[in-house]
């Protein structure tokens, strides 16, 4: 790659994976010049292929990137308990028996602040690794990725579920790969915990707030939280909103407010605040006022881990958390199958 000034694409992980110019060391197997208008003012085109090392959308094997670098930038990162970004890293080996391509893998907790930095400071990834799709289009917006080549665009449409390939089309431009997705609608609990007790799982709102107000009748402590994540805390909270929008107010609705048709102060949406914070404000609910004040300060990978003890009953969380449930605790593996949709309705893709 010529200059780290320029971007031609990223990954997209709802995940996205969209890939961005890097320095001379470095070089993206499938870029093209970039159109006009699509790149960031003053940054240089990205390099075509060498000869025809893209048919068809395929990476032809020819070793062709020997003693080439791309740096992936991504917020999965290796902790005590989840090994998301070695499972990720290890995914691009074949990519590198094919083309010779040497992959550097960068994980990060400061995902949102950093790439926002390293792009705008000129010194982007050469892929980025978008938790969702809003962060990828507001550099779309801003010029700073250049679009897939129509021939792999065309193979990342053809290659994926309909409706899947839009969340990184923009225009018409294909500037991302789905990557992964996680159902967020989920809620853990502990099967024996409910056993013990004769609770039955609900499949309504209103069985489930009768569950909760059960459990504190009968002394427990029906949910736990975590929100802590550094820069990012709070985001496990706009799950809950995301679930309850759709619950309250429907789709129509959900769909306004994510393309910002409607404030963030519409009573639509203050109506969804109530009905969230009606839980995890909740000191019956959470446990005391100091255990609601503790969220914040609580990690999310740890929000859960109350159940583990007897502490608390149900922890919403995405289906990721099935590889953060600490390994050799009493009913592991299990713990990755046990679980429950939040109950209502279907949700849609998170799209800001």
């Amino acid at each position: 790659m010529k200059s780290r000034k320029s971007a031609f694409g990223a990954l997209f992980a709802a995940g996205l994976i969209i890939a961005a110019c890097g320095s001379d060391k470095t070089a993206a197997p499938a870029a093209t010049n970039a159109p006009a208008g699509t790149a960031a003012p003053g940054a240089s085109a990205a390099p075509a292929a060498g000869g025809d090392s893209l048919v068809n959308g395929t990476i032809k094997c020819e070793q062709q990137y020997a003693g080439k670098e791309v740096h992936i930038f991504s917020p999965v990162r290796d902790s005590e308990t989840d090994k998301g970004a070695t499972r990720l890293r290890d995914g691009y080996a074949p990519l590198e028996a094919c083309t010779g391509v040497k992959v550097v893998y960068d994980g990060t907790d400061q995902f949102e602040t950093e790439v926002k930095v390293r792009v705008d400071g000129g010194n982007p990834p050469d892929v980025i690794d978008f938790p969702q799709p809003g962060g990828f289009l507001d550099l779309v917006k801003k010029n700073q990725l250049f679009a897939f080549p129509d021939a792999l665009g065309a193979a990342v449409t053809a290659d994926n579920v309909a409706g899947w390939p839009e969340l990184a089309t923009v225009n018409g431009k294909v500037y991302g790969v789905p990557a992964r997705a996680n159902v967020k609608s989920i809620v853990w609990y502990s099967p024996k915990a409910f056993a013990d007790k004769g609770y039955k799982i609900p499949t309504t709102l209103q069985e489930l707030t009768a569950l909760s107000d059960q459990i504190v009748k009968d002394g427990g402590i029906p949910w736990c939280v975590g929100i802590e994540s550094g820069v990012a805390t709070g985001w496990p909270v706009t799950d809950w909103f995301e679930d309850f929008m759709l619950r309250i107010n429907g789709p129509d609705v959900y769909d306004q407010w994510v393309q910002h048709k409607i404030p963030f102060n519409d009573p639509k949406v203050k109506a969804v605040a109530d009905a969230v914070g009606a839980i995890i404000k909740n000191p019956a609910y959470i446990g005391g006022d100091n255990a609601v004040k503790a969220e914040a300060t609580t990690k999310f990978q740890e929000g859960g881990f109350p159940i583990l003890q007897g502490n608390c009953f149900m922890h919403k969380q995405a289906s990721f958390y099935s590889t953060i449930w600490p390994a050799g605790t009493q009913g592991w593996p299990r713990w990755r199958r046990r679980h429950v949709l939040l109950p209502g309705q279907g949700r849609r893709p998170r799209s800001t």
